[in-house]
């Protein structure tokens, strides 16, 4: 069976903190690494983000994504349409298991209405499926 996660970018993977530049949190790469051991493919939702796939490069982050980078607008929870949900599904070739591992609220709201597994990172009451304090516990879940 063909399994996908797709992850949020900024407050999920990566950090802002005002003034300061990006950086990916600590154990970014080692849970993105482990999850595609386990047989997952990981999918970057990357809602509002511009140059996504540079921001990667500078963030050594790229290699866990191999052209599966999604961009588009995120849905609004019950829309259906050409959002980034049903645009995510077909870049994954609609997978038997699908995930999204996010800290935004409103990711995980769409997420949830199209039907994926949702896990909420960094805290916060999102209403998502599972809730881990860091990207460490995400890979135990799966």
């Amino acid at each position: 069976m063909r399994k996908a996660i797709f992850w949020g970018f900024t407050g999920t993977l990566v950090k802002q903190a005002p003034g300061k530049p990006l950086a990916a949190y600590p154990d970014a790469a080692a849970t993105l690494a482990l999850c595609a051991y386990k047989g997952y493919q990981n999918y970057l939702l990357a809602e509002g983000v511009s140059q996504p796939e540079k921001l990667l490069s500078q963030l050594c982050l790229e290699q866990f994504f191999p052209e599966r980078v999604v961009c588009c607008q995120v849905e609004f929870t019950g829309e259906k349409g050409d959002g980034i949900y049903r645009k995510a599904e077909l870049s994954a070739h609609f997978p038997g298991m699908i995930w999204l591992v996010s800290a935004d609220a409103k990711e995980i709201a769409g997420a949830k209405a199209a039907g994926w597994h949702t896990v909420q990172v960094h805290g916060g009451d999102g209403g998502a499926d599972f809730a881990c304090p860091t990207l460490a516990e995400v890979w135990r879940l799966l």
